[in-house]
């Protein structure tokens, strides 16, 4: 169900000033750089930066770093998700190569599991 961890990132609300102190911090150039995410590499492990929108940065803040497991059948995992009675962040929503679903850990924890080749539509 659960596999290997796909990317660690953060929401940052200025991303020329976070890629700036994240390239200095970890003394190394960006994988991959636009204006709403930036992604660089730490001991083969995905660690990026996205954008958050000013909406939602003023309706919860800052969340930290999420944790993104790739996941082999995103409804399944909803559909476990919502047995255990954790509430979902979001709908799935997609990114340009999958789909993603936001939810939280019984602490109230950012999570995301991601199902590589498929959109949300996929999934309805």
């Amino acid at each position: 169900m659960i596999g290997r961890v796909n990317v660690v990132f953060c929401f940052v609300t200025d991303m020329p000033r976070a890629v700036s102190f994240y390239r200095s911090l970890m003394e190394t150039e960006p994988a991959f750089e636009s204006s709403h995410w930036t992604e660089f590499l730490a001991g083969g492990l995905r660690v990026a930066l996205h954008l958050s929108s000013p909406e939602s940065t003023a309706k919860s803040g800052p969340t930290g770093w999420v944790p993104c497991f790739e996941c082999d059948d995103l409804r399944l995992l909803r559909e476990r998700v919502e047995a255990a009675g954790v509430r979902l962040e979001r709908e799935f929503h997609d990114t340009p190569s999958a789909a993603i679903l936001a939810f939280a850990d019984p602490d109230g924890n950012p999570l995301q599991a991601i199902q590589l080749g498929v959109q949300a539509k996929d999934l309805a």
